[in-house]
């Protein structure tokens, strides 16, 4: 399923955000945007972890 938004909540959301919206302009599927890589340890792998709960979801 193609990524059509993103709702983050938080303190840093809007650290996080930014990602939801370059992976939404660029037409991604939630499986393309799981193969983003993510810098560990930041607080961006909560947006990873989300992705791949939701590519779960979808298979």
């Amino acid at each position: 399923g193609r990524l059509l938004g993103a709702h983050i909540l938080g303190a840093h959301a809007s650290d996080i955000i930014h990602e939801a919206a370059v992976l939404i302009a660029l037409g991604a599927t939630v499986r393309q945007a799981c193969d983003v890589i993510h810098a560990h340890p930041t607080l961006s792998e909560v947006f990873r972890d989300a992705l791949a709960d939701a590519s779960r979801r979808l298979s």
